[in-house]
C-alpha cells in the first residue's frame, strides 16, 4: 500500500473509506432492516393465509435466486472496473494538478483534458451500468408479481373455485404491495454492495500492524563543498523504498553538463525525487 502511486494513495485514503461506509456498511444495515420487514410479513401470512405464502414462495423467491446468480459475476466485474478506473482517475488528476503550470506553459492543456475526461467518462459508464441493473431488477420483480396475480386469476376459472381463489388473490395483491417495495430496496442494496466489494477487499488486505522505522532525528554531518564547474555525473545509482520488494531503479548512469536544462519525467512514485 505504501509503495503505490501517490494518486492511488490519495484515492485509497479518500474514496475507499467513503465507499465502504456509504456503499457497503449503510446498505448492509438497510438490507437487514428490509429483511426483517419481509420476514414479519411472511410469518403473518403463514398464520393468517398460508396459501398466499405458498404463491409468494412459488413466484417471487425462485426468480430472485436465479436473478442474483445471473448478475453475480457481472456485479463482481463492475467492482473490479470501479477499482481500476478509480486508480487511473486519481492518478491522472493528481499528476495534472501537480504539473498544471507546465501543462499550460507548453500548451498541452487539450491533451491532458482529453485524458482526464476519458477516465472520468469510464467511471460514469460504470455507475450507469449499476443503475441500469438496479432499474431492470425493479421492473422484473414487478413483472413477476403481475404474472403471479394473472396465474391465480386463471387458476380460479380453470378449477372453478372463484370464491376461494378470489380471497387468496386479494391477500396476494396486498402482500405484494408490501413485499415488492422491500424486495426492490433489498436487491438494489445488495447490487450496490456487490459492485463495491473492492473496498472491502482493500481494507481487509491492510496489514494489521503497520510499522515503519524512521530515524528519530536527522544526523547533521560535515560535508565537503562540491565543485559544480563542469557537470554533475551519476554513476551506478540504485534506490529502493524501505518496504518495496524490488528497486525503483538499479545502477543508472547519466550526466548533466553545466548550462544544460534537463527534465526528469515519469509517473508519480517512479523515483524522480
Amino acid at each position: 500500500h505504501i509503495n503505490n502511486n501517490t494518486g492511488i494513495l490519495v484515492r485509497n485514503f479518500i474514496t475507499v473509506p467513503f465507499d465502504f461506509m456509504q456503499r457497503i456498511l449503510m446498505p448492509f444495515i438497510s438490507v437487514i432492516s428490509e429483511m426483517l420487514v419481509i420476514i414479519i410479513i411472511l410469518i403473518t401470512m403463514l398464520f393468517y393465509q398460508p396459501m398466499v405464502l405458498v404463491f409468494l414462495l412459488l413466484f417471487i423467491f425462485p426468480f430472485i435466486y436465479v436473478y442474483y446468480r445471473f448478475n453475480k459475476m457481472r456485479l463482481s466485474q463492475l467492482s473490479v472496473k470501479r477499482d481500476t478506473q478509480g486508480k487511473k482517475y486519481y492518478t491522472q488528476s493528481f499528476q495534472d494538478m501537480n504539473f498544471f503550470r507546465e501543462i499550460v506553459l507548453f500548451k498541452r492543456f487539450e491533451y491532458f483534458k482529453h485524458n482526464y475526461y476519458k477516465k472520468l467518462s469510464e467511471m460514469v459508464k460504470n455507475i450507469r451500468s449499476l443503475n441500469m441493473i438496479n432499474d431492470v431488477s425493479l421492473k422484473r420483480i414487478e413483472l413477476v408479481g403481475v404474472f403471479g396475480i394473472f396465474s391465480i386469476f386463471i387458476a380460479s376459472f380453470v378449477l372453478h373455485k372463484t370464491g376461494d381463489l378470489t380471497e387468496i388473490l386479494v391477500f396476494f395483491v396486498i402482500a405484494l404491495s408490501r413485499i415488492i417495495p422491500s424486495l426492490n430496496k433489498t436487491i438494489a442494496f445488495i447490487n450496490t454492495i456487490k459492485s463495491t466489494e473492492y473496498a472491502y477487499r482493500y481494507l481487509d488486505s491492510l496489514p494489521k500492524d503497520i510499522s515503519i522505522d524512521l530515524p528519530s532525528r536527522i544526523e547533521q554531518k560535515a560535508t565537503k563543498s562540491l565543485s559544480l564547474n563542469k557537470k554533475i555525473e551519476i554513476r551506478d545509482l540504485s534506490f529502493k523504498y524501505p518496504t518495496a520488494t524490488k528497486p525503483t531503479f538499479d545502477k543508472i548512469n547519466f550526466q548533466i553538463k553545466k548550462g544544460e536544462t534537463v527534465g526528469i519525467v515519469g509517473p508519480s512514485g517512479s523515483g524522480k525525487t
